[in-house]
């Protein structure tokens, strides 16, 4: 673990390289854009009050290609559930989590947003963010 490891908050993984993830307890491996996911992961947690059951990292919680696709692929970093059961249908929140030299993702985060039930978006790369919110409009779209 290196100094600016320790400074941010991430626990030490039972194996070098590896970190603890901060909601499933899981050992991941240590890289810049982790970094962000337990950043964003401990925000939601000790400043927002969201519970670790409602939160979901590691196995990541995975989105449809397509709404008709049985079978989803694209991975979410961080997904929020509207309670602890973790189902599709009661994911409120994704959080795309991306390394701090990196500002791309806002339009991957925006595909998600569309292929799932969510109403809110983050983009988050440790130090700047961009929030957005899914709306229903009379007519079918959604914006």
């Amino acid at each position: 673990m290196t100094d600016s490891d320790k400074s941010s908050g991430l626990e030490r993984g039972t194996k070098p390289g590896y970190v603890q993830d901060y909601v499933s307890g899981v050992d991941v491996r240590a890289t810049q854009g982790l970094e962000a996911v337990q950043v964003f992961s401990r925000r939601l947690v000790e400043d927002y009050d969201y519970d670790r059951e409602q939160l979901q990292t590691r196995p990541q919680f995975r989105v449809r290609k397509r709404p008709s696709d049985e079978e989803r692929s694209f991975p979410v970093d961080i997904a929020v559930f509207e309670n602890g059961r973790r189902l599709e249908d009661a994911l409120f929140m994704i959080v795309e989590c991306k390394k701090k030299t990196r500002k791309d993702g806002v339009a991957q985060l925006k595909l998600y947003l569309d292929m799932s039930p969510a109403e809110v978006g983050v983009w988050f790369n440790g130090d700047e963010h961009v929030y957005l919110r899914k709306i229903h409009h009379k007519d079918g779209r959604r914006t």
